[in-house]
């Protein structure tokens, strides 16, 4: 019987585990380019096999026009690649850029965009006032025709590999090494960011039923704590 009480216990450790997924998931449904955490229960529906460190689901979430020029999203394979001072290379789809007073193409958080020969500075669209436009392979102009740079975009094949830092809808890499998709593979669209992928609909029915199956164990620990003690009292008489 103790060891069934034990077994409930984990039991209701995993779905608070999984509770806890759930509701970052909501609370991230409107952070850009956020990927939603699988509950562990999903990871054994979905993978049959031993795919079960793969706790991000990195589908496409929706496009959404803003008429930001320095907003830019990616269709298909990749992510953005950005600099961080302590982190290092860390990816991201939260294409929300802008420019610093040094110039460089930095993100919401300060940390410079890569190109494909370093960070990405854009001192003449600072200082001279001129456009901005960054083409569907990431090619970044200034003013008519003047190409800067072209962004780095990179992906991981195995994506076990990626796992979040401190800011939620940034990976980081198991490895240094990153590849880099083909162009068939991928496109880059300004004034579009990506919505979360998140649905709120399938997260509250996920709660829900975490918290339905949360309750029930609960009551069966409750009656095997009875029962025991029932059982205590009838062994000492």
């Amino acid at each position: 019987m103790l060891k069934s009480i034990h077994l409930m216990a984990r039991s209701m450790h995993a779905k608070m585990k999984n509770m806890e997924i759930v509701a970052n998931n909501l609370a991230n449904v409107n952070s850009k380019g956020f990927k939603r955490q699988l509950p562990f229960s999903e990871l054994v529906n979905r993978f049959q096999d031993n795919r079960y460190k793969q706790v991000s689901d990195f589908s496409q979430g929706a496009l959404y026009a803003t008429g930001n020029p320095l907003d830019v999203s990616i269709s298909g394979k990749g992510f953005f690649v950005v600099q961080s001072e302590d982190k290092g290379l860390e990816m991201t789809r939260d294409g929300r850029f802008e420019i610093d007073q040094d110039g460089w193409l930095v993100t919401k958080t300060g940390d410079r965009v890569m190109g494909e020969t370093g960070p990405i500075n854009l001192i003449g669209a600072r200082m001279g006032g001129e456009s901005v436009r960054v083409t569907a392979q990431g090619d970044v102009l200034v003013g008519e025709a003047q190409v800067v740079a072209r962004l780095e975009i990179g992906f991981v094949e195995n994506q076990e590999r990626l796992y979040r830092g401190d800011k939620m809808n940034f990976f980081l890499q198991n490895a240094e090494d990153y590849q880099t998709p083909e162009e068939h593979e991928y496109k880059i669209s300004q004034g579009f960011l990506e919505e979360s992928n998140v649905d709120p609909i399938t997260e509250m029915t996920d709660m829900i039923k975490l918290n339905k199956d949360y309750e029930a164990a609960q009551k069966v620990i409750g009656t095997f704590d009875t029962t025991y003690g029932a059982a205590t009292r009838i062994g000492k008489v």
